[in-house]
């Protein structure tokens, strides 16, 4: 299984617990984050990581709790974010607990939509966006990185929906001269598909305050992992989600 994680680390200074030793990994985990409930540690993951259940939170760690791993887990061959499908599993289950919802195999259908974050994109400057796809389709979001592959795969699946997409380029994976690239670039759209296929772009200089605005608009919301999707309605969705998915989530705006 191959993966790919969104990955800010931490280093820890605990003594190594034997390897896949789940007791020992809380162990030393709980020693170092005192004011962190630690409701479950499970080891073995792909990688080597350790998946940390911490209330609705979920983060990493190495065997021996010496790095601290918050982000997302992606399975590469599978197309999948683990991390999201396991967030998903708790919501369903305080869905469950809560009376919000029935749960069907672990997971909620409507918790990823009755929990969501809903924000405002108010503020945002189009100086910062890329707007694409048909005028008077059913509008969404995206917050995206160039050098993600998942936010090409969101894209793709997007440009099969007939939604009109407002773009905002933010950095997480490397630096932002791609986003710079686009934003400055005479036809923003054709520099945006180039950017996703590692398409070099030529070097442009132009006022990118509007990257400047994304970028603190996503440090205000926690958005550090990407893509992230926001409907019309500004319900939020982390994560890549298949066509069939996004049809049904995107249909729910305003209910």
């Amino acid at each position: 299984m191959k993966l790919l994680a969104l990955l800010c680390t931490a280093a820890a200074t605990m003594a190594a617990p034997a390897l896949g030793d789940t007791s020992a990994t809380a162990v030393a985990l709980k020693a170092t984050m005192a004011k962190t409930p630690i409701d479950s540690v499970t080891c073995g993951l792909p990688g080597g990581l350790c998946e940390v259940v911490s209330g609705k939170n979920v983060f990493y760690t190495d065997p021996s709790a010496k790095v601290l791993v918050i982000g997302h887990v992606y399975d590469l061959t599978e197309h999948t974010d683990l991390t999201e499908r396991k967030l998903a599993q708790l919501r369903g289950i305080v869905a469950a607990r809560d009376g919000k919802g029935a749960v069907r195999n672990g997971v909620d259908a409507g918790a990823v939509e009755a929990d969501a974050d809903r924000i405002s994109l108010k503020g945002l400057s189009p100086a910062g966006a890329v707007e694409w796809g048909p005028a008077d389709g059913p509008r969404v979001a995206i917050f995206t990185d160039y050098h993600c592959p998942y936010c090409r795969a969101l894209v793709h699946e997007l440009e099969g929906l007939g939604v009109h997409v407002t773009e905002y380029p933010i950095s997480i994976l490397g630096t932002r001269a791609a986003a710079e690239q686009v934003i400055c670039a005479p036809d923003k759209v054709r520099a945006m598909r180039d950017a996703y296929a590692g398409v070099p772009l030529a070097s442009r200089s132009c006022d990118t305050h509007g990257l400047d605005d994304n970028e603190a608009f996503a440090r205000r919301h926690g958005f550090s992992e990407t893509p992230i999707i926001v409907r019309s309605d500004g319900a939020v969705l982390r994560g890549f989600r298949e066509s069939s998915v996004l049809r049904t989530w995107i249909a729910g705006a305003g209910r």
